[in-house]
């Protein structure tokens, strides 16, 4: 990454931080309902270092952790934190993401799938016993259908074709 492109990211991050600081001494917004905006921001960071350069899929894992944990921390904040008793278990979503994104948008070893998936389904299995499963269980179809849909079966071994032949 060049020293431009540095320059700009922390230029715009500070006057972003600089301008919700100010709203919150304004009193136009409350620290606490906007502190989970820091967490989103800190999230934005990783997904730039990776668009920054792409062959840098590992950052892939945090911004996708940090979005998801920051999302549902700004939910609370905004709608209250009881909601937490019934939405724990999205944070079983935030590392899954993280594995699906790497593997979409990184060298798509198969590999990374595998916990993506797991932790899906048990996300979706324990939104269910805490009562939001009913809305969620589409959810689930949605996912296991863009999995289908992009998960490429294996070629056989060009040599395990050849020996057949002989």
């Amino acid at each position: 990454m060049n020293r431009r492109r540095i320059q700009v990211f922390f230029g715009g991050l500070l006057i972003v931080i600089g301008l919700l600081l100010l709203l919150a001494n304004i009193r136009l917004v409350s620290m606490a309902e906007l502190w989970p905006v820091f967490v989103l921001a800190c999230a934005l960071a990783f997904w730039l270092g990776f668009f920054m350069n792409t062959k840098e899929y590992g950052l892939l894992m945090p911004a996708g952790v940090l979005t998801v944990v920051g999302l549902l921390f700004l939910y609370c904040a905004l709608t209250g934190w009881d909601q937490m008793v019934y939405l724990w278990p999205v944070f079983l979503f935030a590392p899954a993401l993280g594995f699906f994104l790497m593997y979409f948008l990184g060298p798509h070893e198969s590999g990374l799938l595998v916990p993506g998936t797991i932790l899906s389904i048990c996300g979706v299995i324990f939104l269910s016993f805490t009562g939001w499963g009913g809305q969620l269980w589409p959810v689930l179809l949605i996912l296991v259908g863009i999995l289908l849909l992009f998960v490429k079966k294996k070629k056989p071994d060009q040599r395990s074709e050849n020996n057949s032949r002989q």
